[in-house]
C-alpha cells in the first residue's frame, strides 16, 4: 500500500513538472508573441494576447527592420562574448546592464518606426 502511494506521488510530480515546462514555452505575452532568430520575412504579430493584429509591412519597411535587427544582433554578440570572457562578477553585471540598455534602445527605435508608419 505504501509503495503505491509513493509511485502515485512520483507520477504526480512528473505530470506537474511536465505541465510547467510546457507552459513556459508560451512566453511572457502568450501565444501571440513569437521569438525568432531570423530576419523578418513574414507579417509581424503585435499587440497583447487578447488583441493580436497582423501587420503587413512593405519590402522597404522589412529591409529597414532587418538592417536594424542585424546591427542589434551583432552588438549583442559582442556583449555576449565579453560576458563569457570575464570572470569578475561586477564586470558581468555592467555588461548585463549594457545588454538591457541596448535591447531597450532597439525596441524604442523599432516602436518609433512602427508608430511613424502608422502601426
Amino acid at each position: 500500500m505504501k509503495t503505491i502511494g509513493v509511485k502515485m506521488a512520483i507520477i504526480a510530480l512528473f505530470v506537474i513538472v511536465g505541465n510547467l515546462s510546457l507552459s513556459a514555452q508560451i512566453g511572457r505575452g502568450g501565444s501571440c508573441l513569437r521569438r525568432t532568430t531570423t530576419p523578418i520575412t513574414t507579417p509581424v504579430v503585435v499587440g497583447s494576447p487578447a488583441t493580436c493584429t497582423t501587420v503587413q509591412l512593405t519590402d522597404d519597411q522589412k529591409t529597414i527592420l532587418n538592417d536594424l535587427y542585424v546591427v542589434f544582433q551583432a552588438e549583442m554578440a559582442e556583449l555576449r562574448s565579453a560576458m563569457r570572457s570575464t570572470v569578475v562578477w561586477a564586470d558581468k553585471l555592467v555588461i548585463r546592464q549594457q545588454m538591457v540598455d541596448l535591447r531597450n534602445a532597439h525596441l524604442a527605435e523599432v516602436k518609433a518606426l512602427m508608430e511613424e508608419w502608422g502601426y
